[in-house]
């Protein structure tokens, strides 16, 4: 109910969606919430005695929706037409808030105002604690019926739609108010219960890493200390805070750390070791916008962080059955010198002093077929106002997992076309693996200092680290890649056009590579691989053209640990080590097509 996604209870099974959660459980999980606030509306005693009714009038039998509605109505007497069409027939919700507690001009007079922010009208139940702690309880009915209670009866609140959306109830409490509840008692199916108290519903507690379904009537907080490790930046110390209404509201991560210095290494001669960044941070931010638009929210998120500017906000919206997402956003990137471009793996390929804006569109679909599944990315990008880079991309990327008796085939097809007069250098296609702005997304490659620079420079042969993206020929990641052309020679390791196509061969099962008492927690793979691709040589402005083809083969293994012991909310690890023994153009340094060649890789190749 809080995505609004939840269906009219009065549906045919076949007519609900696929996925359980969001389809047919709603018969056992809305039907339940939907008697729990029948007993709020009618009282513990009567519900009890109507259902025991119900239940010696059709035992036995195969009753349907109108027979349960006329079974209840018919004991009880009351005209109960509205509550069964709001929760059989519709698609309301219900959502109450306090908005105002304000004392009278009469001395322990108060004015409670109520407001009705949901479709759905509903009787109400709150509580008021004094200053001594001592607890007033209050009823308002919505209709003539008023349940058998002790709490004090309040005038009538008839309201539906956009009629009486608010509500003023004038109590009387001499020893002045602590507190005001709505509904104590949590039956109350209420979609937003944040504001179902005058005192904030917030908790605040250590983030232990250990998943707990989130309560849905408080906002939660979590904090916990971070360490973490550049060259540059030598240890961080820091904080993490994160917080959200029920992993659906207002959900943010915060980063904040302090910069020691401490461990330095791997730091380049053009700036003093003492040049780092004091403190970074890394924030983002999401909320659903679902009340507006099913399947929707929108994101922010900033960093100040191994030096690198980055700004985005974004909108993004899933289709009904939530195999299809669409995402729009700006994306700002700046560096703004020679200490900036020091924390990189590789400081040849970012420009100091150059804005990267973007508008930036991307599709992904998912997709399952008889023995797999797979995911179709597209993506469309546009430099933005503001922007010191002027190019354009349209790319598409198709990955399949098909299952071959006990052997995993994994297959990924890539393509890009790139435009423009002035290409961001961190933004370029690359020949063998992610380019340096897909890097910054992963905290082990965003910086040197876990890998030294050194393997990630571009030289006469190929390096030693791999980071999935791009055409992703592994086998010359690292490598220059020149090629001959009309007027000379080119550097083909980067361009703006290619396609590729990228094949794992899974076969670790055969060996029987994972006993049981790893198979909960680790992962090892075992395949062979193959990527064929080519990648574009001209020069902004040219007509479009391309160097030959290049392909690589080899063998490769992997390591995941999947889980952290009791710590659930910890990112499983992948740690890759690939040997491209064959290449079909080798460097001039290293001319045999087939020979030994290894590279380390963090998460795989794709």
């Amino acid at each position: 109910a809080m995505n609004y996604s939840d269906p009219r209870l009065n549906t045919h099974s076949d007519e609900f969606e696929n996925d359980y959660r969001d389809g047919y459980g709603h018969v056992y999980y809305k039907t339940a919430t939907m008697l729990y606030n029948l007993e709020y509306v009618l009282g513990d005693t009567l519900f009890a005695n109507a259902l025991i009714h119900y239940f010696n009038q059709w035992q036995f039998c195969h009753p349907y929706f109108e027979d349960f509605r006329s079974s209840i109505i018919r004991y009880t007497k009351v005209d109960l037409n509205w509550f069964f069409d709001q929760w059989l027939e519709s698609q309301k919700r219900i959502d109450y808030a306090i908005t105002r507690v304000r004392k009278s001009d009469v001395k322990g007079k108060y004015i409670l105002k109520f407001k009705r922010k949901g479709d759905m009208q509903m009787p109400l139940d709150f509580q008021v604690v004094d200053n001594n702690d001592s607890i007033h309880r209050f009823h308002i009915s919505n209709t003539w019926f008023s349940k058998k209670t002790d709490a004090t009866l309040l005038p009538k609140w008839t309201g539906f739609n956009h009629l009486n959306k608010t509500y003023e109830a004038e109590i009387t409490i001499p020893e002045g108010i602590k507190q005001v509840q709505i509904d104590p008692t949590n039956r109350l199916a209420d979609v937003n219960m944040l504001d179902n108290s005058s005192k904030s519903n917030v908790s605040i507690e250590l983030d232990h890493q250990v998943y707990n379904r989130p309560d849905w009537r408080k906002y939660e907080f979590a904090a916990r200390p971070d360490l973490w490790y550049n060259g540059f930046d030598g240890m961080k110390f820091g904080i993490h805070l994160n917080g959200g209404h029920f992993n659906t509201n207002h959900v943010f991560n915060f980063y904040l750390w302090a910069n020691s210095g401490f461990g330095q290494w791997d730091v380049p001669e053009n700036v003093e070791k003492n040049q780092f960044m004091q403190m970074n941070f890394l924030f983002d931010y999401k909320t659903s916008l679902s009340r507006y638009w099913k399947n929707s929210e929108v994101n922010v998120a900033a960093r100040i962080l191994d030096g690198l500017y980055n700004y985005e906000l974004g909108f993004s919206k899933q289709t009904r059955k939530k195999n299809t997402m669409f995402k729009l956003y700006f994306r700002s990137l700046y560096r703004q010198g020679d200490r900036d471009i020091a924390y990189l793996l590789n400081r040849d390929t970012w420009n100091a002093n150059m804005w990267n804006n973007s508008f930036n569109l991307d599709v992904k679909h998912n997709y399952r077929y008889g023995s797999g599944n797979g995911e179709l990315n597209i993506g469309l990008r546009t430099s933005a106002l503001g922007s010191d880079y002027d190019y354009h991309q349209l790319k598409l990327e198709a990955k399949n997992s098909t299952k071959l008796w006990r052997l995993m085939l994994k297959t990924r097809l890539f393509a890009q076309l790139g435009t423009g007069s002035n290409w961001a250098p961190e933004s370029q296609l690359y020949l063998g693996g992610a380019n340096p702005e897909q890097m910054m997304d992963n905290k082990f490659v965003r910086s040197s200092g876990i890998f030294p620079s050194s393997w990630a420079t571009f030289q006469e042969s190929n390096n030693r680290l791999h980071y999935g993206g791009g055409l992703n020929l592994r086998g010359y990641v690292g490598y220059l890649d020149p090629e001959n052309v009309e007027d000379g020679v080119v550097l083909a390791f980067a361009g703006n056009s290619g396609a590729s196509i990228n094949a794992e061969l899974e076969f670790d099962e055969i060996f029987g590579l994972r006993p049981w008492w790893t198979r909960n927690w680790l992962d090892i793979d075992m395949y062979l691989f193959g990527d064929l691709g080519f990648i574009s040589t001209n020069k902004p402005n040219e007509r479009l053209a391309f160097a030959k083809p290049r392909a690589d083969a080899g063998l490769g293994a992997s390591i995941t640990i999947k889980k952290w012991g009791a710590l659930d909310k910890v990112k499983p690890l992948t740690v890759r080590f690939d040997m491209p023994i064959f290449l079909n153009r080798t460097p001039a340094l290293d001319p045999e097509p087939w020979a030994f060649r290894w590279m380390l890789g963090i998460s795989r190749a794709f």
